[in-house]
């Protein structure tokens, strides 16, 4: 215990003795240049004002406030007068005061003072007062000034609006209703209409009234009637919500709308039999599931999210081995159904016609890497490590910028004894990480972990030449020279974080640290 005590005090002697230091060279007015020799003209004698020529004193700024920040206040405020219940002005605002002063009190009393005058902006300041009261956690108090500002001005929404949030936020879900239908009437634009009519459908469905739900749908669908996606909003948020047959009606709807479209109905059906599965309708879902298979082009990426539903039905009724044979009937040559068949054939324990079926997959797109990482795990956990090293060959092809499967691939080249073609890799790797810490870092710690110390020291010092103010690097650097008993060399290699890293505090935070791990307190106060 006084071991830790002598450690945070030593600390803080070395925080506070750097800042009074600083604090000794400090001028608020600024350096003044030195003057510079004055050269004078030939043929005359330099006066005196040429010999010793005295520049003016540079104007002592303001040290209360940087010269930006009162602009920014003045401008931010005057945004959220013009633009009442406006989030983000209103966020800004009050971030420039936590700022400055680190609390809201200034910006509290202006707005007060500015919702008591009787002037036009008596409103807007109101409705800025109680957006300032609610990010201050004053809730109650920013309820009543919301209902001050909506009698100030009863045919503006955003008081209306700003209060319903309010609302609903503290779940008090009746009156957050009353207050959205109330700003509703008043609304013209309609991406504002639409907005409001979701919020309204969405604490109807949270107090699960269903039919206030349908109506403000419909009204949302009367404004885009033309989207496929507002009609099928409704269906999906009853999905999420588990409302399965009640998702299932709205989607019906949703496939009725979209039929002559084939592009809109492969979805909405897909849609459609998720939800029946759900309900556990399964022959129904299996049916309208095969309806969206036929309807989808052969290319389109919706065929692969309905084979994944297919399985589900069939997994949740254990007939997988009857899918296999429906598949196999079909002789697929699409890499959706062979990437499926192959994940089937695993998932039944069929390891050897996993992989075949997986080749043949990625015969199609050779660069799909997580089926190629699928085949690399099945044939690693098979034994098959030969193959296992081609196929990481191709996942690295596919993705050159994924160190992971290089140090994979290493890990399998060291499991089968072959070393020196790991540490080419490796090497290779290095070659092409220029300076990103992530990799080099990685790099050291595999390094270290296979027994290469000297080249995870080689690493680590070129990561403590790169990251100029991560001292992450400089203490296992340091750690390592230590481990090796060179105590000079690894506190030579810390005070570097001294100079390196910004801000100060955070560099004596983490020097001090690591002399406290390695038990250098002492060598450390002698610096």
């Amino acid at each position: 215990m006084r071991r830790g005590s002598f450690a945070l005090a030593w600390l803080l002697a070395i925080v506070f003795g750097s800042s009074a230091v600083a604090a000794q060279d400090f001028d608020p007015r600024g350096r003044r240049p030195k003057p510079g020799p004055v050269r004078p003209q030939p043929g005359r004698k330099p006066t005196d004002t040429q010999r010793a020529p005295r520049p003016e004193a540079p104007k002592k700024p303001d040290v209360a406030a940087p010269p930006n920040e009162a602009g920014q206040i003045d401008r931010y405020t005057a945004i959220v007068l013009a633009q009442p219940g406006a989030a983000f002005p209103l966020q800004r605002l009050v971030q420039l005061y936590r700022e400055r002063d680190g609390n809201l009190k200034a910006l509290v009393g202006d707005f007060e003072a500015r919702a008591k005058q009787d002037s036009p902006a008596r409103y807007a300041a109101t409705v800025g007062l109680a957006g300032i009261y609610k990010v201050d956690g004053r809730a109650d108090e920013a309820i009543a000034a919301f209902e001050k500002a909506i009698l100030l001005k009863a045919t503006d929404p955003a008081a209306l609006l700003s209060l319903a949030r309010l609302l609903q936020d503290r779940a008090n879900v009746p009156a957050a209703r009353a207050r959205y239908e109330q700003a509703l009437v008043l609304q013209t634009a309609t991406t504002d209409r639409e907005q409001t009519l979701r919020a309204l459908m969405t604490l109807s469905l949270d107090a699960k009234d269903w039919d206030a739900a349908r109506g403000y749908h419909e009204k949302l669908v009367k404004l885009q009637p033309a989207s496929l996606f507002v009609r099928g909003e409704l269906g999906r948020e009853l999905f999420t919500r588990g409302e399965y047959e009640r998702a299932e009606r709205e989607l019906l709807e949703l496939v009725q709308a979209a039929s002559g479209d084939n592009r809109a109905l492969a979805p909405a059906l897909k849609d459609l039999g998720r939800a029946q599965a759900k309900a556990l309708k399964r022959e129904a879902a299996l049916t309208t599931l095969r309806r969206a298979l036929k309807t989808a082009g052969s290319e389109a990426a919706v065929r692969s999210e309905i084979y994944e539903i297919i399985t589900e039905v069939y997994r949740a009724e254990q007939r997988l081995p009857e899918l296999v044979k429906e598949l196999e009937a079909e002789h697929p040559r699409d890499f959706a159904r062979l990437s499926l068949l192959g994940g089937l054939y695993e998932e039944t324990g069929d390891a050897p016609g996993a992989i075949k079926t997986y080749k043949l997959a990625l015969a199609i797109q050779p660069r799909h890497v997580d089926l190629r990482l699928k085949l690399v795990r099945l044939l690693q956990s098979q034994g098959e490590l030969d193959t296992a090293i081609r196929e990481y060959e191709g996942l690295i092809r596919a993705a050159p910028n994924n160190p992971q499967f290089v140090f994979e691939q290493c890990e399998a080249l060291l499991q089968r004894g072959d070393r020196p073609r790991a540490l080419r890799l490796l090497t290779e790797l290095e070659a092409r990480a220029g300076h990103d810490e992530d990799v080099l870092g990685r790099l050291a710690e595999f390094y270290g972990r296979v027994g290469e110390g000297e080249r995870a020291l080689k690493i680590l010092a070129r990561l403590a030449q790169v990251a100029t103010n991560d001292p992450s690097h400089l203490v296992d650097l340091g750690a390592r020279y230590f481990q090796d008993g060179n105590h000079q060399l690894a506190m030579q290699t810390w005070r570097r974080i001294l100079v390196t890293v910004t801000p100060r505090a955070r560099a004596l935070a983490a020097f001090g640290e690591v002399l406290l791990e390695h038990d250098m307190l002492a060598d450390g106060s002698r610096r």
